[in-house]
């Protein structure tokens, strides 16, 4: 369950770090 979870969040998370460096 873990790494689906994981997988997700490592295909969204590069996107929203480009939209929004702030956090």
């Amino acid at each position: 369950m873990m790494v689906l979870i994981s997988s997700a969040a490592a295909a969204v998370a590069p996107q929203d770090f480009i939209i929004k460096p702030s956090n």
